[in-house]
Formats: C-alpha cells, structure tokens, sequence
C-alpha cells in the first residue's frame, strides 16, 4: 500500500512539473502595431487569417511571442499554423507553435520563437491562420426542401492578445451578401457581402467585443463522420488504395417531406448537396466508387497534368441530417512513391487526401500494409497521431504475413494534407518465387513480367553506371588533349554533347514505354513518338561517328 501511495504521490509530482513547464509568463514591451484580422465564413469553416507587425519597445531582446484563440471558438479548433516574414520582399517561413497557459488568465494560446531574438526597438511580421470546424450554427435547425439556409457566427471582433494593440481591423467574408442581422460595434460599415470593424485604436491587453452574425449560407456543410484509408504496397510495383467513407450532411435538417418531382421541376434544395469532387494523384489509374448495392456509375473521371478529379454524385442528393456510405478506390506505380538505398527503403505518400472542398473528417483511420520480408518499419507522421499495435495481415501466397501499421486522427481539414514517411529495412522482391519450391503456384506471366522488369532495372542501372564512368575518363584526358591538340579536345568537346542530347533521348523513349505499360500513352502515340526518337538518336550517332572519323 505504501509503495501504491508513494508512485501516485511520484506520479502527481511529476504530472504537476509537466503542467507548470507549459506556463508562461508576458514579457512587457512587446506591442501589437498593426493587426489585420481576415476572418473567412463562406463555407462549412470558419478560417481566419491574421497578420501581427509585433513591434518590440522594451530595452531588451525578446525571444517569443503569445497569440490567443478566440475565446468563444476555441473549443472548435482544427488547425493552427504561423509563419514569421523578415523582410516584404522575402517569403514567409512556417515556425512552429506551442500550446501554452497564461498564469492568471484563462485561455487557449500557443507560443512561437521568432527567427532570431527581436531587439529592442525592432519589429517582426508574423501571421496566424486558424481553422474551426462546426463553429456556425444552422439557424433554424429545421427547413424545408424549398427554404434557404440560415447560420449564425459567434466570434470576437478583436484579437485576443495578451499584448496592447495600437490598431486592429477585422474583415469578416460571408457565403452572400443576404444578412439578416449583425452586431454593430462601431465603426462597422457593410459591402456586398463583406462586413468590416474597426479600426479600432489602442485596445489593451485581453480586450473582447462579441458579435454576431446570422446570414444566408448554402455551401455544402458536408461531414466525413469516418474515414478508413488503406494502402497496400505490393511487391509487383503497384500501390493499391482504397478509402471507405461515411458521410452526412451537418447542415439544417430536412423538415417534411422530400419530392422528387419538385426537385427536379423547381430545381429547389438549395442547401442540399448533389455531388462533389474528390482530387487522386496524377498517376491513379482503375478508380472504381462503389457502396453496398454495387458499382455507382454517376461519377466523372477528368485528368489534368497535375492530378485527377472525380466528380462523385450519390444515389440521391443530401439534405442536412441525410447520410450516405461509399468506397472509392485507385492503383499508383510505386516507383513515384517508393524510394531506395541499399536495403533502405523509404515509402512516401499522403496522410490524407482531397475528399471535397472546405472538408471536415471527424475522425480518420490509415492502414498501410507492407510488403512481407519488411523489416524496422517505422512510420514518421506530419502530425501528432494515435498509433494501435502494429497487426499481421495474410494474404495470397503469404508464409508470415505482412506488417500493417495503424494511426488515427480526428478532426482534419484541408490544411491536414501531408506526407507521411516509412523507414523500411530490406524489401524481400524475390520472396514469391522461393514459394514455387515449396508447392505453391504463381501465374507464369506475372513471374515472366517482374523478372523482366526487374532485370530490365538492373541493366539500365549497371549502363547508366558505366556511362558516368566513361563520361567522367573523358573529362580526365580533357585537359592533356589540349594540351596535345586544341583541335582534337574540342571535337572529343562537341561529341560529348552530342552524346548527352542522345542520352536525354533515351531517357525519354523509357519514359514513354512506361507510360504504355501505366496506360498513361496508347500504343499508337508511343510507336509515332518512338519513330521520331529514333530518327533523331540515329542522325546524332551518325554525327558522332563523323566526328571520330576525322580525328
């Protein structure tokens, strides 16, 4: 008992000292100058951007700076992020943010370190950007299919900073210009759909002015309520993923009936949603979007140079408090995503995706299953996660199985979208044939293609090897060429450029048969592209040829 009593007593001591370190205390001097507050409500979100020009008039250099959450909205937040500018011309660079308490006020705040310490009498740009997530509330809760949807912002007109502001304004963007009220704390003035406080002159430390805003909002309020995306790398070069999604509509809820007829005749709904665009990287390939009935063929497939859109359209439109469920899913080369040194391998692809436009995920759950024969997988995330015990998933021609990592996140947004990182120890490539001797049957064709390829690899590596080596003896004998004969070093000069632009074609007629293999390039336009390449490899070696003649 007393042992129990003295770990909890080491415990609380502990848990207290690790509380304390995240207290902080205002260095006096620092002075908000200028602050410009953009605060975005035109869709599902509420964003707001600040821009702070902190200026420092104590008398000595200070290391960091505290910025406040809007009281009111805090317990909604999403994301934060800032970045530090040291000169207009410069681009921002991100710094990192720590949440911190305030002795003796109540709050969220984070602290940043600046770039270098900002002296006495000096000033720093930063700026701040916030996301808050389900902050406006659908006023009425309940509309029927033809009526309009209202919502109502709750937020503070001021910065609430622990700093005296000389001068803040606040410019609050609406989804239309239909208000049908909003707090005046003047000055105030309203434009279209922008409505505008302040300036307003030094407001002291802690300063709030509440307002409120209720006003006509038919953006999509759509909630990915969970998410689960898994992704399977394969030994045989590909990446398959595939993304389960329950969606609801957050908005306010259908009150009545819903018409079909009138829907389509008064083109009425105006806050429901009727499809919606999900962006795949530029190399996906065989997308499929299915629910539970089968294949959903309302969907549109668009490639642009960078990336993929898929226009998805549910079995039936969504109206606030609806729900729908559906699984999409697509195949990437893991050339583009896999990459190696020695028995290290490093896997590299996104925590999380474009779902839609101003996204919410409640709650996201990534598996990765790597291939059997990994060793050390470690996975390095671009934010804080919960990871689960690593499991064991067994598939075809499996002997062990393969290791599958798990990590959750709850409440992501747009900004979220990052790329997670597996360290790998020694990639087993060969693993599937040592099953042939062991009774196990492997389609002859796949075999045949992955020995190809993968010979094929080592080849164009051993070659490309060797055509440095060769390239770097030549520069070597440059300089006792010109010494010999200045004519001769610049013909071996000008063959070796030659040389390099017949290398570039080659490089470009390999990219182009993987984009026929990827289905990238049809066989057609690779055949006219090969004829010209060939055509212009065959005139430069001719040239080369020439050159070496006359030496």
């Amino acid at each position: 008992m007393k042992k129990l009593l003295f770990a909890f007593v080491v415990l609380t001591t502990l848990y207290s000292s690790c509380l304390s370190e995240n207290k902080v205390t205002i260095k006096p001097g620092l002075v908000n100058k200028k602050v410009e507050r953009k605060v975005d409500i035109s869709s599902q979100l509420v964003q707001i951007s600040t821009s702070v020009t902190v200026e420092n008039t104590g008398s000595s250099a200070a290391d960091s700076y505290v910025f406040g959450l809007d009281p009111v909205m805090e317990d909604t937040l999403a994301f934060a992020g800032a970045s530090q500018t040291e000169d207009e011309e410069e681009d921002s660079e991100k710094v990192s943010l720590a949440p911190v308490k305030i002795t003796g006020q109540s709050g969220s705040f984070f602290e940043i370190k600046f770039q270098e310490p900002l002296k006495a009498g000096s000033s720093a740009d930063i700026k701040f950007e916030e996301v808050y997530i389900k902050a406006l509330r659908p006023y009425p809760a309940q509309i029927t299919q033809s009526e309009k949807q209202l919502v109502e912002f709750f937020g503070s007109v001021l910065v609430y900073s622990p700093y005296k502001s000389t001068s803040q304004t606040t410019t609050v963007k609406l989804a239309s210009s239909e208000i049908e009220s909003h707090t005046k704390v003047n000055p105030v003035s309203v434009e279209d759909d922008t409505i505008t406080y302040g300036p307003y002159e030094d407001k002291e430390a802690f300063s709030k002015e509440q307002a409120k805003i209720h006003f006509e909002n038919n953006k999509p309020f759509l909630t990915v309520t969970r998410m689960e995306r898994v992704i399977e790398v394969s030994h045989w070069g590909n990446i398959a993923v595939e993304e389960t999604f329950d969606v609801s509509h957050s908005g306010a809820k259908l009150k009545g009936s819903f018409s079909r007829y009138d829907y389509q005749r008064q083109q009425d709904g105006f806050s429901s949603v009727k499809s919606f665009t999900t962006i795949l990287p530029a190399a996906a390939q065989d997308v499929y979007y299915r629910d539970e009935i089968g294949n959903i063929s309302t969907s549109n497939l668009l490639e642009r140079d960078d990336h993929v859109e898929l226009e998805l359209r549910p079995r039936f439109p969504l109206f606030g408090g609806w729900k729908t469920h559906y699984t999409m899913g697509y195949n990437l080369p893991s050339y583009e995503y896999l990459f190696s040194s020695g028995d290290n391998y490093i896997l590299k692809m996104r925590f999380l995706d474009h779902v839609f436009d101003d996204m919410v995920v409640d709650d996201l759950t990534v598996k990765i299953i790597l291939p059997e024969g990994c060793k050390n997988a470690r996975l390095d995330a671009p934010f804080d996660v919960r990871r689960d015990p690593d499991e064991l998933h067994k598939t075809y021609l499996d002997i062990s199985g393969r290791i599958v990592l798990i990590a959750h996140k709850s409440n992501l947004v747009e900004q979220h979208i990052d790329d997670f990182e597996i360290y790998l120890k020694k990639m087993d490539y060969f693993c599937r044939f040592r099953y042939l001797a062991r009774g196990f049957q492997v389609s002859s064709s796949n075999v045949c293609c992955c020995f190809v390829y993968l010979a094929f690899r080592s080849a164009l590596k051993a070659l490309d090897a060797e055509h440095r080596n060769f390239t770097s003896r030549i520069t070597d004998l440059m300089s006792s060429m010109k010494a010999e004969s200045t004519d001769v070093a610049d013909k071996v000069n000008e063959a070796q450029k030659i040389a390099a632009q017949v290398k570039d074609l080659i490089q470009a007629a390999i990219t182009n048969a993987e984009k026929v293999v990827n289905g990238k390039l049809s066989k057609q336009q690779y055949v006219d592209y090969e004829k010209t390449n060939s055509a212009r490899r065959s005139e430069y070696l001719g040239k080369i040829d020439q050159i070496f003649s006359s030496l």
